[in-house]
Order: C-alpha cells, then structure tokens, then sequence
C-alpha cells in the first residue's frame, strides 16, 4: 500500500463533492484547473490559515481543505494522521508488512547526492562519466 507526501489543489471546486469545471464538457471528463504540491512546502502553512479551513472524512479518515470565504478551491491531501491510519490499517489490520511513501521529487542536491551514492540507477541521478570497473556509467 502506498501513502503519498504530496496532494492536489482544484482551484476551480468550492465544494467537497463538487462539480469540477469543465469536465461535464470534455470528452474525456478531465477537469481542468488542478496543481501537484508537496505536503511540507504547500499544504503545511495552509493548514486553517490563509483563508483554507481543514475537515476530516470520517470515512476515508483523510484531511481535506475549503476555503473560509467560499471562493472556489479545494485541497486533498494526506497528512500525518492519515499516513498513520495507513500505516496502521496495511500493517497492523491486514498485516502487509509495509507501506510505500511517495512523494514529488523535491530533494536537496546533497539529499541527491545521498540517495544516488547507493542507487545510481534513480531518475535522478546523473549518469557517470567514470567508466572504471564497478563505477556507474562503465562497462563492466
């Protein structure tokens, strides 16, 4: 099971349930008006501040934001309770043995530099110009 560090923001809903515009008059229902953030840098300083007011689904047990004065714009996310009922659901409830975080890719270069000194194969990793044996990039 996968738990996410990131959400989206429909800059165009004002309801929870609500219609997304334009997508009752796309082919393909897609909605339009919709942004990726990562929780940390986005979502975070918007928790009831800044004119958004978070509720909880007391089913999906999942946080969610409107704003206060009604205009549209809503926010799904997860946070650190909901990542924790995930959490506790797969590992505890179903006993998984794990759980996958997954989140956009917004990494320092050393956080990079970290990750790619033990996985060179990672997306974001530059490809080694070094063609010694047992280096990235050479050919043995």
């Amino acid at each position: 099971m996968g738990t996410p560090f990131y959400g989206y923001l429909y800059s165009d809903v004002s309801e929870l349930f609500g219609e997304c515009p334009p997508a009752d008059q796309t082919k393909d229902g897609a909605c339009k008006g919709i942004s990726a953030h990562n929780y940390g840098t986005f979502f975070k300083q918007r928790i009831n501040q800044k004119g958004w007011h978070t509720y909880y689904d007391p089913i999906a047990l999942v946080p969610y934001m409107l704003r206060v004065d009604g205009t549209p714009g809503f926010i799904t996310y997860d946070d650190e309770v909901s990542t924790y009922t995930r959490v506790w659901y797969s590992d505890w409830q179903w006993n998984l043995g794990g759980v996958v975080s997954c989140g956009r890719l917004m990494l320092t270069t050393t956080a990079k530099r970290r990750i790619c000194s033990i996985r060179r194969t990672w997306p974001v990793c530059p490809r080694s110009t070094d063609t010694r044996p047992g280096k990235a990039g050479s050919a043995t």
